[in-house]
C-alpha cells in the first residue's frame, strides 16, 4: 500500500480546489461555459487561511533558512500573511468567488471517507461521495464514474474533456482506459509532440529532476496543461499539483510554502 499521507502535515492536510470558470465564456445571459478545476495536494487551511506558520519555521527540523522565509512571509496581521503566500487567491479569488474552510471563522469543509491520503480523497471530489472500499493509493482503475467522464459523454463536451496531474495514479483515478479521457500525469510526456512547447517539455520532462518516483514536478504538469488550453480549446480541464504535498512529507516546510507560493503564481498566468 502506497500511503501519501506522512511528514510535517499529517492531521491537517487537505485539498485546495478551486473552480475557475473561464472569464472569457462568461456573458450577462448566463455562466461560463468552460470549467477548470485546480487542486493543490497537501495544503493545509492554516496556511491558505493564515499565511506561514512562525512554530515550523522556527523549528529547525523543518525549516532550514528561517531568517529568509519570516522576512519574506511572516508578518503580524493575519490577512497580510495569507496574501503575502497567496496573492493571486486573495487578491482575485477572494474578491470574485467564495473561499470555504477557514476554520478560526466557523468556516468548515470536510471529507467523507475515513482516510487521510490521496486516492479516497480524488475520487470523493471527483465523484461527490466517498467510497469506502478505497482504502490505498495502488494504482486501480476506479469503479467509480467522475463528473469529468459524464461531461465528457455529453453533447458538447464529448472529445474536449482534459486531465493533467503531477501524480502518476491520476490516470486510475480518472479512469482513462474506461473515460476515454486524456490524462496527462506523472512522468508521461506529449504524444505526438505537436508543438514546439510540448516538445521542449518532452525533453525537459527527460531531463529534469526526478525528486519523487510517483510525482513530477509541477511547473512540466502546468507546462503541459497551458499548451494544451492555448491550442486544443477544451471546454473542461482539470489540472492536479502535487509539490506541496510530497515536499510536505519530506519534512521540509521550506519547500512546502515555496511550492504552495509558486503554484498560486501558476493560477495567476492561468486565469489571465
Amino acid at each position: 500500500m502506497n500511503i501519501r499521507y506522512k511528514g510535517i502535515l499529517p492531521a491537517n492536510a487537505l485539498w485546495l480546489a478551486l473552480l475557475l470558470l473561464m472569464p472569457h465564456a462568461a456573458s450577462a445571459e448566463g455562466p461560463a461555459s468552460n470549467l477548470v478545476l485546480v487542486t493543490l495536494d497537501g495544503v493545509r487551511w492554516q496556511e491558505v487561511f493564515g499565511g506561514i506558520d512562525l512554530a515550523l519555521i522556527e523549528d529547525e527540523r523543518f525549516a532550514n533558512s528561517p531568517g529568509f522565509l519570516k522576512e519574506t512571509y511572516w508578518r503580524e496581521q493575519r490577512n497580510e500573511r495569507r496574501r503575502l503566500l497567496f496573492p493571486f487567491l486573495w487578491s482575485v479569488v477572494a474578491n470574485e468567488g467564495v473561499l470555504i474552510g477557514d476554520r478560526e471563522q466557523g468556516s468548515f469543509m470536510e471529507l467523507r471517507n475515513p482516510w487521510r491520503f490521496s486516492y479516497p480523497g480524488y475520487n470523493e471530489i471527483l465523484t461527490g461521495s466517498a467510497d469506502p472500499d478505497i482504502d490505498s493509493n495502488d494504482k486501480i482503475w476506479n469503479r467509480n464514474v467522475t463528473f469529468l467522464e459524464v461531461l465528457n459523454g455529453m453533447s458538447g463536451f464529448k472529445d474536449h474533456v482534459l486531465a493533467f496531474g503531477s501524480w502518476d495514479v491520476f490516470p486510475y483515478i480518472i479512469n482513462s482506459q474506461r473515460s476515454g479521457i486524456p490524462v496527462n500525469a506523472g512522468f508521461a510526456v506529449q504524444s505526438p509532440a505537436t508543438t514546439a512547447k510540448s516538445l521542449w517539455l518532452n525533453e525537459i520532462s527527460a531531463e529534469a529532476p526526478m525528486l519523487w518516483q510517483t510525482v513530477r514536478l509541477d511547473f512540466i504538469t502546468n507546462g503541459y496543461a497551458m499548451e494544451a488550453l492555448e491550442n486544443e480549446h477544451p471546454r473542461v480541464v482539470y489540472i492536479a499539483y502535487g509539490e506541496t504535498d510530497d515536499f510536505a512529507h519530506d519534512g521540509s516546510y521550506d519547500r512546502y510554502i515555496d511550492a504552495a507560493h509558486r503554484t498560486d503564481q501558476m493560477l495567476s498566468k492561468l486565469w489571465n
